[in-house]
């Protein structure tokens, strides 16, 4: 997947070549465990959202990384059938 427009959420520096950042961990640490990770990170997100004073774009973060989730699982779902 390459990320095209840069955003708080697709920094230009989370793409790598032909690649994003979340592929790369995808492939080096497996769907389990970069799915843990991202749901944690997500979680983070969410729980300081209203202390650090980037309500919004804290939220939009968490979002792009509960989206990107649910695609990978999609995707896998897709792969089985």
């Amino acid at each position: 997947m390459e990320l095209s427009i840069e955003t708080p959420t697709t920094p230009s520096y989370y793409t790598s070549g032909k690649t994003d950042l979340y592929a790369l961990f995808i492939e080096h640490f497996g769907l389990s465990e970069w799915q843990q990770h991202a749901e944690m990170e997500a979680i983070q997100y969410l729980w300081r959202c209203r202390s650090k004073g980037n309500y919004i774009e804290d939220i939009r973060k968490a979002k792009v990384i509960l989206d990107r989730i649910l695609t990978e699982h999609a995707n896998t779902t897709n792969k089985e059938s």
